[in-house]
C-alpha cells in the first residue's frame, strides 16, 4: 500500500469504486492542506481546488474541490488494461470523466517545454495562459472548451495532466 493510500485510510471514506481506481472523499476539507504538504502535490488552476500528486513510479493522484467537498482518486497506470494509443501528446494512458469533467493522463518522451512549444504552436487561439510554475513543471490554460493541463518533467519521460470541463447533458 503506498503512503498516500495509508493517509487516505485514515482521512477520507470511500465513495465510490471502478475498474480504474478508488474515490475517495476527505472527512475534514482541511485535510487536503495537510495532504499537499505531505506529499508534495501540485496544485492545478484554479488554484486551491485541484491538485496532482505523485506517489510511486507508477501511481498519480487526483485531487479536486468540488462543491464545498473534496475528493481523491489514484489512478495505478500499470494496471490499465486498455492498449494505450499514440498521440502528438505521446502515448495515451487513461481517461476517466467525473461528474463534468474528462480526465485525460499522457506520457511524452518529449522535454516538457517542447510539448509547451507544440501547444503554443497548435492552440494559439485557444491558448488563455501558458506559465512554468516550477523547474519542469508547467501549466496552461485553454478555452473553449476549457482545459487545464499540467506538464511534468520526469528523468526520462513527460507526463501530462489534462482536465476538460465538458458541456452538462440536458
Amino acid at each position: 500500500m503506498s503512503l498516500i493510500s495509508a493517509w487516505m485510510l485514515a482521512h477520507a471514506q470511500v465513495v465510490a469504486e471502478n475498474d480504474q481506481g478508488v474515490l475517495w472523499q476527505m472527512n475534514e476539507p482541511n485535510a487536503v492542506i495537510q495532504l499537499v504538504e505531505r506529499f508534495g502535490c501540485s496544485p492545478i488552476e484554479p488554484v486551491n481546488q485541484q491538485y496532482y500528486c505523485r506517489d510511486a513510479a507508477k501511481q498519480i493522484w487526483h485531487i479536486q474541490s468540488l462543491n464545498g467537498r473534496v475528493y481523491a482518486q489514484s489512478f495505478a497506470l500499470n494496471q490499465q488494461q486498455v492498449v494505450a494509443k499514440r498521440t502528438w501528446l505521446g502515448k495515451h494512458l487513461l481517461t476517466q470523466v467525473v461528474e463534468h469533467y474528462q480526465i485525460e493522463i499522457f506520457e511524452s518522451q518529449q522535454r516538457a517545454q517542447t510539448l509547451v512549444d507544440g501547444f503554443n504552436f497548435r492552440y494559439g487561439a485557444r491558448l488563455a495562459s501558458s506559465r512554468e510554475i516550477e523547474h519542469g513543471r508547467y501549466h496552461i490554460t485553454l478555452d473553449k472548451p476549457q482545459t487545464s493541463l499540467l506538464l511534468v518533467q520526469q528523468p526520462t519521460s513527460t507526463h501530462i495532466v489534462q482536465i476538460t470541463t465538458r458541456t452538462k447533458s440536458h
